[in-house]
């Protein structure tokens, strides 16, 4: 009996991993998007500068529905270089610069 729940549940795991993964980097993709919005309108409204997710909660600037964590529980990164602004998450395995990294980013 017990064998056969070990079975069935590891089935079950097989048949929703791949969905709970798109779903997680769906998620963490627009999360990273609304970070990177919320940087862009900081900017505007207090000069240059980079400010980071602390700043961002700090003062405000991200909305209530904007996860400050991926899906895998590690904080965004924010990284700006003159008018580019990057948000980045190190993905599913947490480890930054591999294939499954979250980037949202570009020109500003």
């Amino acid at each position: 009996m017990v064998a056969l729940l070990a079975v069935v549940g590891g089935a079950a795991a097989f048949v929703m991993g791949p969905r709970h993964t798109a779903d997680e980097t769906r998620s963490a993709v627009e999360a990273a998007e609304r970070i990177r919005r919320a940087v862009l309108d900081w900017r505007t409204a207090n000069g240059s500068g980079c400010p980071t997710i602390s700043q961002l909660e700090y003062d405000s600037a991200l909305s209530n529905d904007t996860a400050a964590a991926d899906p895998w529980g590690e904080r965004f990164r924010v990284v700006c270089d003159g008018s580019q602004v990057t948000v980045r998450s190190a993905g599913r395995d947490g480890k930054p610069g591999t294939g499954d990294d979250i980037v949202a980013g570009g020109q500003s």
